[in-house]
């Protein structure tokens, strides 16, 4: 079960470098979301989403990314969060997530906050929420905690993601990111 207190504790442990690494990871793993609203409904911008994802990656690599270039690209990604403006469709929570968290991860490139770090992770536990929601019945509120569904999963991702932070190299972390970013997208695309 996801508990932002504990997450904030685990995060203020791991060095600034497996925080980007962490963050970068969870921004990852949402990314097919905002590739999937994006081909249903012709807006947005997944490169300007991809462009934050790859700083967040470069500055967790040790690359040289400079506070200027970051602000950029966060910037950019910001103004990709999609916004309903009369146009809902049921993945517009899960674009959001996912463009919030590519915002999140390049802020925590720049500047490797313990809370920063947080809020990216907390956008995939949003989205696994969003998702056991949509699959609940109509007015019935459902915790994603008591449930084998995409709560659950995107609760065990956030853990598994901060573990292979902790313990893995970096393409270890981001190809677990990736593999299973496809498989929410999967489970999302299946709603």
């Amino acid at each position: 079960m996801y508990e932002e207190a504990d997450l904030h504790s685990e995060v203020e442990r791991l060095l600034p470098a497996k925080r980007v690494a962490f963050a970068a990871a969870c921004a990852e793993w949402l990314y097919p979301c905002y590739g999937k609203y994006q081909a249903e409904t012709g807006r947005g911008d997944g490169t300007a989403i991809r462009s934050a994802l790859g700083g967040a990656w470069l500055a967790a690599a040790g690359g040289e990314v400079g506070h200027a270039e970051l602000q950029r690209l966060a910037s950019q990604a910001k103004a990709m969060v999609p916004s309903d403006n009369g146009h809902w469709r049921s993945l517009l929570p899960l674009a959001q997530n996912a463009a919030a968290a590519a915002v999140y991860a390049t802020r925590v490139a720049h500047s490797p906050e313990p809370q920063e770090v947080v809020w990216t992770a907390r956008q995939v536990i949003e989205a696994g929420d969003y998702l056991t929601q949509m699959g609940a019945p109509v007015q019935t509120y459902v915790k994603s905690a008591d449930l084998t569904g995409p709560g659950h999963i995107a609760s065990r991702a956030v853990a598994g993601l901060l573990e292979t932070a902790k313990t893995s190299t970096l393409n270890a972390l981001r190809s677990k990111a990736e593999s299973e970013g496809r498989a929410f997208y999967a489970l999302a695309s299946g709603r």
